[in-house]
């Protein structure tokens, strides 16, 4: 509820206003439309085509600009084809401001059954006082002329017409507007008309398809035309960017420039003759406590802030572009952004500090600049303070804050036009932004107390966010925050208990809040339903509500996002030294956003760290569905569950290491055993096998002996096959190689192998062009194996392509199996799996099983 201050206040300021309002004919007259409206003739349209609500068979448009007046010509002719469409169509309102604007209504006729009745009653109009915007406490005095049309039926067409007369003071000489050229229903007849002086050049900026205008010159006017005939309904994405318009249109404007614009509004806002005997006290008050300069801007600030109250009074029209006498509204301690900024200003004039107003848009912030310029494309105004050659864009709205000048939350709208005669115009406003607005750090003990897991969690706010979260907290009071607190979690956690009250601690300085709390979850473990083991489930609930939701679909307009937005959560667990969890770090990143998940486990402690920080207000159409998918891979690392089987329910892999405190090592001098034991029986079956059958050529064998002993000893058996094919050329062909060395370095020597062996007669032409690219096959999967093997955080896609450039030694088999072609003995002695395979199968398949495993 409003205080009763605010209640009396806005009776004390209206009332007057709604007296006067209530005498309509101050503000409508009835009468023909005047002599520069372009009249069209009533459309004649077949109503047995009419299916929907409302179809507008003509819109009509006109505007007529002048130097110190304007006017604005509407005509609307529609039929009401359903019961909704007459329920909603039953009245005509005209809004208005009183201050500068009067209305004429032309006509309005209701077309039943082919005849026309004229059903105009000027008694029947009502006046009605507006004020969309109260409830941000902004009172603009604006008006409503309304109608209420009496027996209308489906299947009725209205024709009704008006002006409104009437230009705001604040923007003479110039002038701005958008017309339509598009929207979300059809219309059969659609008319824009912009009518200005001969020698007024005027800007236009078009957005989307549709045709040129028509222009006419006359004596002394220039007409621009933009008609459409069955213009078709579009559809429009949601969620697009502010920087586009929503639906076709044109802008026009007489601003040449944004230093134009920023020109216009300076008179307005100059203060240099200024003679206030309170703002000098302000100013003497603050130079006495406070010695630097930047801690005087500060205190200035701090002053407007909390002195003054937000409360917009733009009655007379030009309120909402021209600010209040800063003597006013220091003495009604209230007012909107350009009286809060303007009185900031004198301060500050009188401290001597540079400053200056700087037009901002809240809506499209950095993209303010994507239209013509115009007074229109402002809607708000903050401070512009620059100290020692460091600029500091300050909003006095934004309630009072915390932190020193270099620590508080600046405004953050991306650019702006310095109000100024001889001012820059647009100018770029970054903020300066912590490393995150939020950061939360939860710590689940599950140590001290079997079954149940002790949270403590603390949440860490900064900048703007810390600003908010303190006037939460001081406006809430500290038991409704705890308790909203208690009540968040305990949609996580039903059966959460509190152990301490929530305790807030503020940083002044810094610009910083935390505000730490303690539970108890009992029960925290959850048995799997087939009762094999339990698991607990902790989801970074903090980080997920700041990023966006995925959606699985794609898109023709540009996506807006949220921007910026910098969180941080970290979840903690205390756990015993029974548990084993590998260290991982995983990061996406694209146009976007950048998301970031470290995890590491030291002495029992497990630390899952998640980020998110957005790069953009939006996404291009074109990267949409990929951005998507990288957001839908991040969401699979905001949430951890932590495993327990129980020790009779595990499977034999995980059972052999359930009582091994170190299982890398103990994989590793698995992995030793394998190797020399592998490598003796090598030496031994080489002692026992003869070098050369009689018309052997190279070292013949099986591709599904070569492809199963090769993955099973993880790379090892292809060494020894070319072991077998040197040893093949040194003593059956005579030739002077090292065997041994050669086949340990078979990575590297597989180009000369591969290039003897495709030299030899009766190779086909494949094998010579493939001979020296499957080489390098082998030898990119080496070094890949290598990578993945030395370096911490490597992908998984580097195991995976080293484990598929094995493959690229069965084309070399296969050409050395048709070398022997002539001799299918051979290979099938060396293909059989003896004892020497099927021991070496037994002996690696328990290594490889616990490669898989760990992979999967």
């Amino acid at each position: 509820m409003r205080p009763a201050w605010l209640f009396a206040l806005a009776i004390a300021v209206f009332a007057p206003v709604a007296a006067t309002a209530q005498n309509i004919d101050r503000f409508l007259t009835v009468g023909s439309p005047a002599h520069w409206v372009d009249t069209a003739e009533r459309p004649q349209v077949d109503l047995s085509t009419v299916r929907r609500d409302i179809d507008y068979l003509f819109v009509d448009r006109q505007v007529n600009h002048g130097a110190e007046e304007a006017h604005r010509y509407f005509r609307y002719v529609e039929a009401l084809g359903t019961p909704t469409g007459v329920e909603n169509n039953s009245a005509i309102t005209i809004d208005f401001d009183p201050a500068y604007q009067t209305v004429t209504v032309h006509h309005l006729v209701r077309i039943r059954n082919g005849v026309p009745t004229d059903i105009l009653d000027r008694q029947a109009f009502e006046l009605y006082r507006v004020e969309t915007e109260r409830d941000r406490l902004i009172y603009d005095g604006s008006l409503q002329l309304s109608y209420l049309i009496r027996d209308v039926r489906v299947g009725d067409v209205l024709d009704y017409a008006f002006t409104i007369h009437g230009k705001n003071p604040a923007i003479v000489p110039h002038f701005a507007g958008h017309f339509a050229q598009g929207y979300s229903v059809p219309v059969r007849h659609h008319r824009n008309r912009l009518v200005v002086p001969t020698d007024t050049h005027v800007n236009f900026e078009n957005h989307g398809n549709f045709p040129a205008p028509v222009i006419t010159t006359a004596t002394n006017t220039t007409s621009y035309v933009w008609e459409t005939r069955d213009m078709r309904a579009i559809h429009v994405e949601d969620n697009i960017p502010d920087r586009l318009l929503a639906y076709p249109g044109t802008l026009y404007s007489t601003f040449h420039s944004w230093q134009e614009v920023g020109a216009h509004f300076a008179p307005y806002y100059d203060v240099s003759n200024q003679h206030s005997a309170a703002i000098d006290a302000i100013a003497t008050d603050i130079r006495a406590k406070h010695s630097t300069q930047a801690e005087q801007l500060r205190a200035a600030l701090d002053f407007v802030q909390s002195e003054i109250r937000y409360l917009g009074i733009a009655l007379g029209g030009a309120g909402g572009f021209i600010p209040r006498d800063p003597d006013q509204v220091l003495s009604d301690r209230f007012g909107d952004c350009k009286d809060m900024a303007i009185l900031l200003l004198a301060i500050l004039a009188k401290l001597d500090i540079e400053a200056a107003p700087l037009l901002v848009n809240i809506e499209t912030r950095d993209a303010v600049d994507a239209f013509l310029p115009s007074h229109r494309a402002f809607d708000h105004v903050i401070v512009s303070a620059t100290l020692d050659g460091t600029t500091y864009h300050l909003d006095p709205t934004r309630g009072v804050q915390i932190g020193t000048l270099d620590h508080i939350q600046q405004g953050d709208f991306g650019k702006g036009v310095v109000v100024s005669v001889d001012g820059p115009g647009m100018i770029a406003a970054p903020a300066p932004l912590p490393d995150y607005f939020e950061d939360v750090r939860d710590t689940f003990d599950l140590v001290s107390e079997p079954g149940a897991a002790l949270l403590t969690s603390v949440s860490t706010y900064h900048k703007g966010r810390a600003d908010a979260m303190l006037s939460w907290y001081q406006s809430e009071g500290p038991e409704r925050v705890d308790r909203n607190f208690f009540e968040y979690f305990q949609g996580l956690y039903p059966q959460i208990e509190q152990l301490s009250p929530l305790e807030l601690t503020v940083d002044e300085e810094l610009g910083s809040v935390s505000l730490t709390a303690q539970y108890r979850i009992p029960e925290a473990w959850t048995l799997y339903d087939d009762g094999t083991g339990e698991f607990f489930f902790v989801h970074a609930q903090d980080l997920s509500q700041d990023m966006p939701a995925h959606i699985a679909t794609s898109r023709t307009l540009p996506f807006a996002l949220e921007h910026p937005v910098r969180s941080r959560q970290t979840l903690v667990f205390k756990l015993d030294d029974t548990w084993a969890i590998d260290n991982s770090a995983k990061r996406i990143e694209n146009a976007a956003f950048r998301f970031s998940n470290v995890e590491h486990f030291v002495n029992g402690i497990y630390v899952k760290q998640v980020s998110y920080q957005s790069k953009s207000n939006e996404i291009a159409a074109q990267d949409f569905r990929a951005i998507m998918d990288d957001l839908s891979q991040a969401e699979d690392y905001v949430g951890v569950t932590l495993q327990y089987t129980f020790p009779e329910h595990l499977d034999p892999i995980a059972a052999f290491f359930a009582d091994v405190e170190d299982v890398e090592t103990k994989i590793k001098l698995w992995n030793i055993f394998t190797i020399l034991v592998s490598v003796l029986g090598a030496l031994l079956l080489i002692q026992r096998q003869a070098v050369q059958r009689d018309g052997q050529r190279f070292y013949p064998v099986s591709l599904l002996k070569f492809t199963v002993l090769a993955l099973i000893t993880a790379g090892i058996y292809p060494v020894y096959w070319a072991y077998m094919n040197w040893r093949w050329l040194k003593h059956a062909a005579a030739q002077d190689v090292s065997p041994g060395w050669r086949a340990f370095f078979s990575s590297f020597t597989n180009f000369n192998l591969f290039q003897r062996m495709a030299n030899t007669p009766d190779s086909p032409q494949w094998f010579r062009s493939a001979a020296i690219p499957l080489a390098s096959v082998i030898l990119l999967g080496y070094f890949a194996n290598l990578l993945y093997n030395r370096t911490p955080d490597a992908p998984e896609a580097l195991f995976l392509f080293a484990t598929v450039c094995t493959f690229a030694w069965l084309p070399a088999v296969r050409h050395v199996n048709g070398l022997n072609a002539d001799h299918p003995e051979i290979l099938r002695a060396h293909s059989r799996f003896g004892w020497p395979a099927i021991g070496m199968i037994a002996l690696f398949t328990p290594l490889t099983a616990l490669m898989i495993y760990g992979y999967f």
